[in-house]
């Protein structure tokens, strides 16, 4: 993910680490959110299949790569955490 991102930091991953508290998140609601979005753009009649494709799939990867750098920063962050991903 080299999407450059603004105004904090560079890109997105970077930008998301300055976040100390994700426990307001609640991902089991994002869960289908790019099932929602391409619903949504189903009601554009100018969006054709494979631009909706394309960004329901983007955001559906955006929601997976913030998981997996929420999960990454609770391990670190973690007084439990020994360094080994389980």
């Amino acid at each position: 993910y080299k999407i450059e991102s603004k105004p904090f930091r560079n890109n997105h991953r970077d930008q998301i680490k300055l976040v100390s508290n994700f426990d307001w998140l609640d991902f089991d609601s994002l869960s289908a959110l790019d099932e929602e979005f391409e619903d949504i753009l189903k009601k554009n009649d100018h969006i054709k299949k494979e631009r909706r494709d394309v960004l329901s799939a983007a955001l559906g990867a955006r929601v997976k790569n913030l998981r997996q750098i929420v999960m990454d920063q609770t391990r670190t962050r973690s007084p439990d955490y020994d360094g080994f991903h389980r």
